[in-house]
């Protein structure tokens, strides 16, 4: 990603966006917010799919990064999880993606889109 493409996107007239991965908050470039992208489903499954790595040991490391980013206290988390990957034939992927969404419920994070993600920092 170039320098300059958070200013593009900004002058263009988006609201948010959630290109840059890293652990850090949420911050506001002029007139949008960069949400950062935390957890992406291929980031951990990718290896898993292709590889002897188990679900288990997949897991295992994103429950390390979602405690660290608990323990951040950061407001927003973001999530990107890809559809297509919740069928039958991506049974690792989606058993993964629905140990995550019940880790996150038992550890009583609350569920946002971005839209009102925004409306709640704009009223700040």
């Amino acid at each position: 990603m170039s320098s300059k493409t958070l200013g593009h996107l900004d002058q263009t007239g988006y609201l948010y966006d959630s290109t840059v991965g890293e652990l850090s908050g949420h911050r506001k470039l002029n007139n949008m917010y960069e949400f950062p992208l935390h957890i992406m489903d291929c980031n951990f499954l990718f290896k898993g799919i292709t590889s002897s790595v188990h679900l288990s040991d997949t897991w295992e490391n994103t429950k390390t990064v979602i405690n660290k980013i608990l323990d951040m206290d950061l407001e927003y988390l973001t999530i990107n999880f890809h559809d297509r990957n919740f069928r039958r034939s991506h049974m690792k992927w989606k058993e993964w993606y629905i140990q995550l969404i019940e880790y996150l419920i038992d550890n009583g994070v609350k569920f946002i889109n971005y839209r009102d993600a925004i409306d709640e920092l704009d009223q700040k």
